[in-house]
């Protein structure tokens, strides 16, 4: 059985993680999300794997643990054994370095990343629950310019005007999934996700020339959508220290309903509701790993999101969206984890050593341009006493290159921290 005081912290970390999925927040709005390029589409997407995934550039198609919670493929819930209970939650925090011009500018943010637990169904099912992040939009920018004005007297006067774009929020994913071992070799998933948020956008022009009003917009937009993901794995060992796991995942393309209340006001104020159904793609990936007698583990994954097939209706009414289009997307990934001993009682050879790299694409087009983001990743595992419960670090570096080299440019340093409950909870001690 779990100690008092463990059972205490998980029942707290539960409680908040209910507390979340009943107030309907993002789980932070500005996590991840402080970047001009937000303001586009749902957002920016977020990165949905934990932080030992990240640490190994986000690989986990292929992936199984018996310690920890792998939500990219739901047949991995199978790894842990009849009698384990898992809880993850994990904490970021970024630096976020901005190019455009010449000039620069650096920002920070971070704050509650996820949440999830594990537990067995019997000996060849299992299921995991959790929150999730799923896109974030967090941006604040400006500028100063001129222009000529007729007045009423019909006389021109050049004007400066300052111009102000705003956003904030993003959607979270809240999912249960199962996952079945129908024979040694092969186990099967699925994940059913409930996207849910709200995105509010905003944009004002003030004039100097207090003839001239000054405009704003607003846009305030709610959205839902059933998420499902699919997910299989084939596991062979052979001579007894190797092991390879091939796996692939699938989403269908579903249906998301955005309610959204769209304000202008200049002389007049005027309100606009309307209700769209616009999409969440198809999405679809492959992994695999290879295994090295449970110490070291390689892996590689693709992965593709079909945007283009998605609707390109306006999340909001403020966005230049005739200029903004979905994209196919892609993402290759590759990573590895190092165990020196199973068995050693030095510490540091009882941690897990990670590397990472991935590269992918933007599902944005914004006027012709699209962002391709390279990745390098890093990290730890420090075991708890138990040695099955562990904290984990991941340091990721993110650069965001556009296509157009007049645009934007980003970088991000983000640092990630996980903590992974791991006990027999469901074993009954029969001494007294």
């Amino acid at each position: 059985m779990l100690k008092g005081k463990k059972k205490l912290i998980i029942i707290a970390l539960a409680a908040i993680f209910c507390t979340g999925g009943i107030k309907g927040q993002n789980l932070n709005p500005s996590n991840n999300g402080n970047t001009p390029y937000s303001r586009y589409g749902f957002g920016r997407l977020a990165e949905t794997s934990f932080v030992r995934n990240r640490a190994m550039g986000g690989i986990g198609i292929g992936l199984r643990s018996n310690m920890q919670t792998n939500v990219l493929n739901p047949a991995s819930y199978t790894a842990i054994d009849s009698l384990t209970f898992l809880f993850d939650f994990g904490l970021n925090a970024q630096i976020a370095n901005y190019k455009e011009d010449g000039l620069t500018q650096s920002k920070w943010n971070g704050g509650l990343d996820y949440m999830a637990m594990q537990f067995p169904m019997g000996k060849k099912f299992s299921a995991s629950l959790g929150i999730l992040p799923f896109t974030y939009v967090g941006y604040g920018y400006g500028g100063v310019d001129s222009t000529m004005l007729t007045l009423p007297d019909n006389t021109q006067e050049s004007a400066i005007y300052t111009k102000k774009y705003a956003g904030d929020g993003g959607l979270n994913k809240a999912y249960l999934g199962f996952g079945a071992k129908p024979f040694k070799w092969m186990s099967l998933g699925v994940n059913v996700g409930y996207i849910f948020g709200e995105i509010a956008n905003s944009y004002a022009v003030s004039f100097t020339n207090s003839v001239i009003s000054t405009s704003t917009a607003y846009s305030y937009l709610s959205a839902s959508a059933i998420d499902l993901q699919l997910g299989v794995q084939f596991m062979n060992t052979f001579n007894e220290k190797h092991e390879v796991v091939v796996g692939a995942v699938f989403s269908p393309k579903m249906n998301m309903w955005v309610d959204g209340d769209y304000i202008t006001s200049a002389t007049t104020t005027d309100t606009i509701s309307a209700h769209h159904v616009l999409n969440i793609p198809t999405k679809m990936g492959l992994g695999a790993t290879y295994v090295y007698d449970k110490r070291l583990t390689v892996g590689a994954d693709f992965s593709v999101e079909k945007w283009g097939g998605v609707s390109a209706v306006a999340v909001d009414n403020i966005t230049d969206t005739d200029n903004t289009l979905f994209k196919d997307c892609s993402k290759f990934a590759l990573g590895a984890e190092y165990l020196p001993s199973l068995t050693s009682r030095n510490y540091l050879k009882k941690m897990r050593y990670r590397l990472g790299f991935n590269y992918s694409e933007s599902y944005l087009d914004i006027l012709g341009s699209r962002n391709k983001e390279l990745g390098i990743t890093a990290g730890l595992g420090f075991p708890l006493r138990s040695q099955k419960s562990m904290v984990n670090f991941a340091v990721e570096y993110t650069k965001v290159n556009p296509e157009n080299k007049k645009f934007l440019s980003e970088s991000y340093l983000q640092f990630n921290v996980g903590l992974t409950f791991n006990e027999f909870w469901f074993f009954k001690n029969k001494l007294k």
